[in-house]
């Protein structure tokens, strides 16, 4: 028997408290040796647990463990935002659409044409999976990429996604979990199921709609309109949520929605943009990849982010152009 073989097999006997019988002269010196560090180690109370691993690894040399993987590093020089640059990428943040279209949504004529421009400025369609290439730096960022984002789930949406598609462009659609009913100001669970037919993408926009953080003064003002009672899910609009109750918003929703749509949901667009230092923390432990909030566009570059979940949009409405 060779000794690596016999070390092994005494190894897993005396770690499982088995019994081996074994002819003397089966045994070489080398291995008799062997024995006698084991009953030295295992007189020692406080080195019974560590007995067997250290014969093993007399006979047949260190254990060596391959590498870890370094975690990958975070790309903090793309250019979000900046149509000045030839490299850059764009975000943007859509609402409603049609004519009776809320939050001041463009028309779908409208709509249609600004896609157009895009495609006729030479802007490529960025993907999740393709930004988080570039975030982590698998591939440089070449051209000019553009990125559409839905926000709320209105029904609108589903024929702007339809436009989106004709021109081989897709949105990252997100979506309220606790919204998603049969008719009225939202797209029904069909709708969307049928949207992520087309080859659209789905984000969670958080359970409830709950504002997620105070917003500063300069947030405030960015916002298109006023933002209604449902703001933070409770009577007092903007009460700052705890942060068991941020964690419940971004951990539910995201989990209701894979359930229910059988897609994996690595997205978070935050309700109305709101994003600090706990909403970034709960993003992370929800499981999140990616999250993408409105800038505060004083105090922040529109191109600036710390974290792949701290993304910049540019808020686009009626009369906006590329």
């Amino acid at each position: 028997m060779k000794l690596q073989h016999f070390s092994i097999a005494l190894f897993l006997g005396l770690s499982l408290g088995t019994a081996i019988s074994v002819s003397e002269s089966l045994i070489p010196s080398a291995a008799k040796n062997l024995m006698a560090v084991e009953s030295a180690l295992l007189s020692r109370p406080c080195q019974k647990a560590l007995a067997s691993a250290a014969v093993l690894q007399i006979a047949s040399g260190p254990i060596r463990l391959p590498p870890s993987k370094p975690a990958p590093s975070l790309v903090t020089t793309l250019i979000f935002n900046q149509t000045s640059t030839p490299d850059h990428i764009l975000i943007l943040g859509f609402h409603d659409f049609g004519p009776n279209a809320k939050l001041n949504g463009m028309t779908y004529p409208e709509f249609d044409a600004y896609i157009k421009r895009a495609k006729d400025l030479g802007y490529q369609n960025l993907t999740s999976h393709k930004l988080l290439g570039f975030l982590y730096g698998k591939e440089p960022v070449k051209g000019k990429w553009i990125m559409f984002t839905f926000d709320d789930g209105y029904v609108g949406q589903f024929e702007a996604a339809k436009l989106l598609q004709g021109y081989g462009y897709s949105v990252l659609l997100g979506i309220v979990s606790n919204h998603i009913v049969a008719g009225g100001d939202s797209l029904t669970q069909a709708q969307i199921a049928e949207i992520l037919a087309m080859g659209h993408e789905l984000a969670s926009h958080s359970s409830g709609h709950c504002a997620l953080t105070l917003p500063t003064d300069d947030e405030s003002a960015f916002l298109a309109s006023p933002p209604g009672p449902e703001a933070n899910c409770n009577p007092d609009v903007f009460a700052l949520l705890n942060q068991g109750e941020i964690a419940f918003q971004l951990k539910d929703s995201k989990a209701v929605m894979e359930k229910t749509f059988r897609v994996k949901i690595s997205a978070i667009i935050y309700p109305y943009g709101f994003y600090n230092d706990t909403v970034h923390k709960e993003a992370l432990n929800s499981g999140y990849q990616l999250g993408f909030r409105f800038p505060n566009q004083v105090n922040r570059d529109i191109h600036s982010y710390t974290s792949a979940v701290d993304l910049p949009r540019l808020n686009v409405q009626r009369g906006s152009r590329i």
